[in-house]
């Protein structure tokens, strides 16, 4: 879920401004790809040894995030700290229920 959520900053800008900020700073637009890369493999490792119930995790937190992204999308053209955490949360939290469901 960590994964599939550390990727909005990736897609999307920051939503504000240097002005609008609250601290006065604004984000790099895209991180490092070599972040990515890294952040793939750790958070990819520890799915293929869970077999299926870990790909129907990290299916359903895809889809998740596929939706959280399009309305953050929609509604602000970017995104905001407040938008990393509340998709950070729907995603684990969909993420725990897909392996509840799978496991009963």
């Amino acid at each position: 879920s960590k994964f599939v959520a550390s990727n909005l900053p990736r897609l999307l800008k920051y939503a504000r401004d240097e002005e609008g900020a609250k601290m006065g700073v604004v984000y790099e637009n895209s991180p490092h790809r070599g972040l990515f890369i890294l952040a793939a493999h750790f958070g990819l490792l520890p799915i293929s040894r869970w077999s299926p119930a870990g790909w129907w995790m990290l299916l359903l937190s895809a889809l998740t995030f596929g939706g959280l992204y399009l309305l953050i999308r929609r509604r602000l053209n970017g995104y905001t700290g407040d938008c990393l955490g509340a998709t950070f949360l729907l995603c684990e939290v969909v993420s725990y229920l897909a392996i509840w469901i799978f496991i009963l």
